[in-house]
């Protein structure tokens, strides 16, 4: 079949469709559970069993919708308690070995656009027959799906069915996901389509199409299978790269059918573009997913966008290998899928009571409170996730349970007793209700960095600012956020006070807390202000090496990079160097999110990590603008001063704190 018939069928297709405006889009971003952001986690966070967990427990109140009305999720629940027809057809089989050819013909019916994914199914049974096998093939539902989406309860009623047919006997899959589940959560032997067929070592007969090859992340990330899909395109193809592969690959954005919305559109066209540059014909996959995701784009209509991308065509590896082995057509208008007539067999209701305990073990309990929720892993996310959201309902979760640390209890209850994290009896407040500004200090100036909070203070005096610190402050409740507790009461009492005027923070928790939870507030940070009227304190010379850190409440919630940066420089002498990661890419201190007072050992780990780092190039000094930063940082560091950006004023200006 021609390239140009090729055209004239998928825009056939493409009229005939009638749902197919474009995919049912949402406007919210959905882990994918890729496993890019794992390359950029400083505590190497779990998150796909997390997710999963988390899943489950909205599962449970009904509170998970997948894209589509929820079809295809829907679907493979049910497959958990059908027989699967056999639906290949022309092909030997035999009992060499045992192929499972996934759930493509699934799809190819659900999705309404004369599709023939079950393609690559059929090319690779037809390839392992040419390879001289005839497999035993065995059809199911692997359960990815219903497992990603939380649907553990159905998942665990699948997995015994499938294992009845599967357990004992050596497995050859073509699609990603089921590769990743037979070997991962099933534990069978199982071996890849792709390593199959890179063990024997075929001649092949035809390779004149030009391809690229995208990583499905359960064969990438997840299972670290690079090789064999490139060497088997280079001697079946005229194969070549894209852009970003192997580790840092980017995925197609969509799993369990839960994320299919306008942001997964947008990575998987730019993934197209990206494929298009690299001067292929046909972007490869591994994956029936990938695959149907990826080609979503070709079928939407009246969009420009889509229209430019018409000349990179989607083909499974299997049709490749079948093409190139001279016994598939992946051009054909037959498909490779037949609906066999069944008098099917009546599905009882599942009688399942959700226990999310059963699913919680001391593993789950230990990631579950081990991010920093430092945004590193949004920055990554190609759909920009809000990944600490997660976490913090999640905990929320755990802690409503009874499961969360001791150590976040105990503040939970300091701060219920004296209004303050570190429990310190003593409220220190100077009242001015005439002051043009409020000076919110937070926990650790007020307590702990006594050196913020004077500087802070003398800094505002300096530049002619009113300022007060009303009775009644309390917590502005970012710990209790981050680790799951209820902050309600907190913000409740604060908002009554704070409302009525501009409020200046120290702290970049206790910034990024009142503007994002509370309502109704004009916040600022102090470095706000002091960029405003710089010109008005008398600094001079510092002769130091300089490196600032980022805090990620400032930094990646809010953006704030420059100005921090320009005060620094504004001081004589200093010599602003950098760490090999900041601004977006910073790595955090280590102690957000709770992990400070209950994995002190990480916290403490990673702040260490940094100023190494810092000596190693000759910094002087570490300056930040976030108390909390500069606490953990300078517990851990030994021959490096950490400092508030307002401390490194005073010390310009020669004044005595």
């Amino acid at each position: 079949m021609s390239v140009d018939k090729i055209k004239k069928t998928e825009a056939k297709e493409v009229t005939e469709t009638k749902l197919q405006g474009s995919c049912e889009i949402g406007d919210t971003a959905e882990c994918a559970t890729c496993k890019l952001c794992a390359s950029t986690c400083p505590t190497e966070l779990n998150l796909e069993k997390v997710v999963r967990i988390a899943r489950y427990i909205k599962d449970e109140k009904g509170e998970i919708k997948g894209s589509h009305r929820d079809v295809f999720r829907l679907a493979s629940k049910l497959s958990g308690m059908a027989e699967t027809q056999g639906w290949l057809k022309g092909v030997e089989e035999g009992n060499d070995i045992v192929y499972f050819p996934g759930c493509a013909a699934l799809f190819d019916t659900l999705l309404q656009r004369d599709t023939n994914y079950s393609g690559n199914a059929k090319a690779a049974v037809l390839s392992l027959n040419k390879l001289g096998f005839k497999p035993e093939i065995v059809y199911g539902c692997c359960g990815h799906d219903i497992y990603f989406s939380g649907a553990l309860d159905e998942f665990e009623v699948l997995k015994e069915e499938m294992m009845k047919k599967l357990k004992g006997k050596k497995i050859v899959v073509s699609c990603a996901e089921g590769y990743h589940m037979f070997k991962n959560i099933y534990g069978l032997d199982v071996v890849s389509f792709l390593e199959f067929v890179q063990q024997q070592n075929p001649e092949f007969v035809k390779k004149d199409l030009k391809t690229t090859y995208h990583d499905p992340c359960r064969y990438g990330r997840y299972n670290e299978i690079y090789d064999a899909p490139r060497e088997v395109l280079a001697k079946a193809s005229d194969f070549r790269e894209m852009e970003n592969v192997r580790e840092d690959a980017i995925c197609c954005s969509v799993s369990a059918w839960l994320n299919c919305n306008r942001y997964s559109r947008d990575v998987r066209r730019a993934r197209l573009e990206e494929a298009k540059a690299s001067g292929a014909e046909y972007l490869v996959t591994a994956c029936t997913k990938c695959s149907i995701h990826l080609d979503c784009i070709h079928f939407e209509l009246d969009n420009e966008d889509a229209k430019a991308l018409d000349d990179i065509k989607i083909l499974g590896f299997d049709q490749v290998v079948g093409y190139a082995l001279g016994v598939y057509d992946p051009f054909k208008e037959e498909k490779d899928y037949d609906i066999p007539e069944s008098a099917g067999k009546f599905l009882e209701p599942l009688e399942i009571k959700k226990d999310v305990t059963k699913y919680i073990d001391d593993d789950l309990l230990e990631q579950a409170f081990l991010c920093t929720t430092c945004k590193n892993c949004t920055e990554v996310c190609k759909t920009h996730h809000d990944t600490s959201g997660l976490m913090e309902e999640f905990r929320k979760e755990l802690v409503n349970m009874g499961l969360g640390p001791e150590k976040h209890e105990k503040i939970a209850k300091a701060i219920a007793k004296t209004g303050n994290v570190f429990a310190e009896k003593e409220s220190k407040s100077k009242p001015n209700p005439k002051a043009k500004y409020i000076y919110y200090p937070g926990c650790v100036a007020l307590y702990r960095r006594d050196d913020v909070f004077n500087a802070t203070t003398k800094i505002l005096d300096m530049l002619g600012i009113e300022w007060e610190i009303p009775e009644g402050l309390v917590c502005c409740g970012s710990v209790m956020k981050r680790t799951g507790h209820d902050l309600s009461e907190l913000i409740k009492k604060n908002t009554e006070i704070l409302k009525d005027r501009p409020v200046v923070c120290s702290c970049s928790g206790c910034y990024a807390t009142l503007k994002k939870d509370y309502e109704g507030l004009n916040i600022l940070h102090i470095t706000d202000i002091v960029k405003e009227h710089i010109e008005k304190l008398p600094l001079k010379a510092v002769k130091k090496k300089v490196m600032y850190h980022d805090p990620c409440h400032l930094g990646r919630k809010f953006g704030y990079y420059d100005i921090p940066r320009e005060i620094i420089e504004t001081v004589p002498g200093i010599e602003l160097i950098t760490f090999d990661k900041e601004k977006e890419q910073a790595q955090c201190c280590g102690a957000g999110g709770g992990v400070k007072s209950a994995k002190p050992d990480m916290a403490n780990n990673l702040a260490k990590k940094k100023m190494e780092e810092a000596q190693e190039k000759g910094a002087d000094m570490v300056v930040s603008a976030c108390p909390f930063c500069e606490l953990n940082l300078g517990d851990n560091s030994d021959h490096i001063p950490v400092v508030d950006i307002l401390n490194l004023l005073m010390e310009s200006m020669g004044v005595e704190e």
